[in-house]
């Protein structure tokens, strides 16, 4: 996964707001003809967005995840890191309704 797929990304202190790229390459073969981004694909994000913020995670497990709503391309997201330290606590949001929670720890 690469930050180029998060198109107009945004952030402040803790909130990074983004479209999905419809160019994700995962997008393509998880369902065909209903596109969704897969769980794996969330948590690589999550990964990434947290190296912006210059915490690198070499080792990581998430302790917990729970995904409430599909994602398709184009979908403008914001996720929230609301912890500053591990466990990693994220909140993805949809137009202001949460798609998916995960706990990364380190």
């Amino acid at each position: 996964m690469n930050i180029k797929y998060l198109d107009n990304l945004t952030y402040n202190e803790n909130t990074f707001t983004f479209s999905l790229s419809k160019d994700i390459p995962f997008f393509d073969g998880h369902f065909p003809k209903q596109e969704i981004l897969p769980a794996v694909v969330y948590i690589e994000i999550c990964l990434l967005l947290l190296l912006e913020k210059n915490i690198h995670i070499r080792k990581y497990q998430i302790s917990k995840s729970k995904f409430l709503k599909p994602l398709a391309p184009e979908s403008k997201v914001s996720v929230e890191i609301l912890t500053s330290q591990s466990p990693y606590k994220i909140v993805w949001t949809l137009d202001g309704e949460i798609v998916a929670k995960i706990n990364i720890k380190t």
